[in-house]
This record gives structure tokens, sequence and C-alpha cells, in this order.
């Protein structure tokens, strides 16, 4: 039981997940129950996770941060060799744009910036189209950004030079 105390204590945003988790469903009733016993689950199954990846690191003889390091040069090597573009692009853009889409989808709704989109399909596709396009831009602009440090991270941990 202290271990599972413990994964807690380093681990206060599980804790403040809950509180949100219960202040959001505090409006209706009937899912205050239910998002607790999500939330329970989940976390019993991300512990459980949790002790499987360090008995892996156990037998691999390597610590978290080492384990973290080799999997991002194997996977970081693979990216810089597809290059900027698709990794802006694509898994920027057009897979991180689109999960965003969503949300920004949902508030521009919410707030009623486009008027009343539900009179007719043409408003529902006009915000359809701008929360993909907003989410594109946003998603591929942070991964344009983000490149040179990580690119900086693979350098420090391979001494490689990057090759334009």
């Amino acid at each position: 039981m202290n271990k599972f105390v413990l994964y807690f204590k380093h681990r206060p945003a599980r804790l403040l997940g809950l509180v949100i988790l219960l202040f959001i469903s505090s409006n209706f009733a009937s899912l205050d129950l239910f998002a607790l016993a999500v939330f329970i689950f989940y976390t019993v199954a991300e512990y459980q996770q949790h002790k499987s990846y360090r008995n892996f690191l156990d037998k691999q003889g390597l610590t978290a941060q080492e384990y973290t390091d080799k999997k991002f040069i194997e996977n970081w090597t693979d990216t810089r060799q597809a290059g900027l573009t698709r990794y802006c692009f694509f898994d920027g853009g057009i897979i991180i744009g689109s999960i965003l889409s969503i949300f920004i989808g949902a508030a521009f709704f919410k707030s009623g910036l486009l008027g009343d989109i539900t009179k007719d399909l043409s408003g529902m596709m006009e915000l359809i189209w701008k929360s993909f396009v907003l989410g594109f831009m946003i998603a591929a602009i942070y991964y344009w950004l983000r490149w040179p440090y990580r690119e900086r991270r693979f350098t420090k941990l391979t001494g490689n030079y990057p090759s334009i």
C-alpha cells in the first residue's frame, strides 16, 4: 500500500485530475459516481502498468531516463530522416491538428462566434472547415517550433551534428 501512496505523492496531477473531473461532473449528479469509478479504474490500471514498466527496466538494467533517451534516439532518427516538412504537416498538422480541431470546433460552437450554425448545413460545414484549418495551423507551427529543440536534444544525446 505504501508504494501506491508514494506513486500518487510524485504525481499530484492525478489527484488534481480527480478534483477537476468531480467538479465538472458535479452539474450532473448521476455522473459523479460514474466519473469517480472511471477515474479509480484508470488510476489502478495505470499503476499496474507503472509496476510492469519498473520490472521491465530492472530486467534491462536501465534507469527510466536512460530508457527514455534510448527510445527518443530511435524515434527521432526515423523522424529526422523523414524530414521537417513531413514532421510539421503530417505529425503536427494532420494528426494533432485534427484532434485539436475538435476542441476548437466545440469552443466556436459554444461561444457562438460563427453565428447560428444549426440553421443549415453550410453553417456546420463552415464550422468544421474553420476548426480544421485553425487546428492544422496551430499544430504545424507548434511542431515547426519544436523541431530545433528536439534536434538539440538528439545532438546532445548522440554527439552527432544535424545534417541539413
